[in-house]
């Protein structure tokens, strides 16, 4: 195939790239090299056999000028995330930049035989739960009130016990609050909405916590794990919100490129959701801690008892439908961090914005600190 991939200098988008090479695909990449993500310009990760384009999704022309190189397959990762001070500009690139890339395929007359492209978790705003009353549950997300009170597990409406986080599927309801999360789940509707409607078939896959090398060192709003990083090697502690217990499905990125290719290859002939994560919930404190063991072991994280509305307590995936494709996350968690530290470990003079970056978003209520 000749295949497309948006957001292709960036984490995920780069290790696509590198894949579909070694399988004896060409690449076209069109990234806009963000200035908050690549601010030194394009990286040296960008392998001279692919065609490299500069260019926005949200800009007709660009697109144009990308799917004009005989592109047949589009792998769409281009994307703008993480807690930022940010509402409109979510939309504008998650958003319109997917109806931009469906709206260039119908003018242009271009034929498309596989589209696949990053949704995410954060369309479900919290994960799936299970209490003796009510049996499996999806809520709503916590409230402010309740979080600002430290009471930080997702709570049964009847019977006003903690409930238990259990693994979730594609068919749990999308109740994200957040301008990303929002903006996730739209640009999913318009991907599987248009690709039904022009008879593409189309892979909407909802990534759990993605990390690895080429995460970005500078950006201070998304990535946890460079962010975290980016502050114990300047002799700070990686700052947790809420009690550091909350849990997430951290999945490795190369488990991810193989998850978009494994689909790019399929025979995929519809238009489907899938999720796209290890099954195996990690607590952020431990998070924290594994990385100052491996990066500065004078440093200790920090427990704010801060939060930010819209954040999940617990998301635990059950990639079942995915692994029907023959697909298989081969990354453990230890695994995973050890090969993301060797790598940070060669990233020169790293600062880091986050304390600067998270004053700023103190300031507007996106961090809001407990009673």
């Amino acid at each position: 195939m000749k295949c497309l991939v948006t957001g292709g200098a960036g984490l995920i988008g780069s290790h696509i790239v590198d894949k579909l090479l070694e399988k004896g695909h060409e690449v076209v990449i069109l990234d806009n090299l963000d200035s908050q993500t690549h601010p030194n310009g394009k990286p040296d990760w960008i392998p001279k056999e692919a065609n490299f384009i500069e260019g926005d999704v949200n800009n007709y022309d660009d697109v144009k000028k990308a799917l004009k190189e005989g592109v047949d397959s589009i792998s769409h990762q281009a994307a703008f995330g993480g807690f930022t001070n940010s509402i409109s500009y979510y939309f504008d690139v998650n958003t319109s930049g997917t109806a931009k890339i469906f709206e260039v395929i119908r003018e242009e007359n271009i034929e498309i035989n596989k589209f696949v492209m990053a949704s995410s978790q954060a369309i479900f705003g919290e994960g799936l739960y299970n209490s003796k009353e009510l049996g499996n549950f999806h809520p709503e997300p916590r409230s402010v009130e309740q979080l600002k009170k430290k009471k930080w597990e997702v709570i049964c409406p009847s019977s006003g016990e903690e409930a238990k986080p259990v693994p979730f599927s594609e068919n749990l309801e999308p109740y994200g609050v957040s301008p990303y999360a929002l903006s996730k789940y739209f640009e999913e509707m318009i991907g599987l909405a248009f690709g039904k409607t022009y008879g593409i078939p189309v892979a909407a896959l909802r990534y759990a916590v993605t990390y690895g090398p080429r995460q970005s060192v500078y950006n201070p709003y998304t990535g946890v794990f460079s962010i975290f990083s980016s502050m114990i090697v300047n002799n700070l502690s990686p700052l947790i919100f809420e009690d550091g217990n909350q849990t997430r499905d951290f999945i490795f990125v190369g488990d991810v490129a193989d998850a978009n290719v494994t689909l790019l290859e399929s025979n995929l002939d519809s238009q489907q959701p899938f999720n796209v994560g290890t099954g195996n919930p990690t607590k952020v404190i431990d998070l924290a801690s594994s990385l100052c063991k491996e990066l500065n072991s004078n440093v200790k994280p920090k427990i704010s008892e801060e939060f930010r509305y819209g954040d999940s307590r617990h998301f635990i995936h059950d990639s079942s439908k995915l692994k029907e494709y023959k697909w298989e996350p081969k990354y453990s968690i230890e695994d995973g961090i050890k090969k993301y530290t060797d790598w940070f470990k060669t990233q020169e003079d790293v600062k880091t914005t986050f304390p600067e970056a998270s004053e700023g978003l103190r300031k507007i209520g996106v961090i809001q600190s407990s009673d």
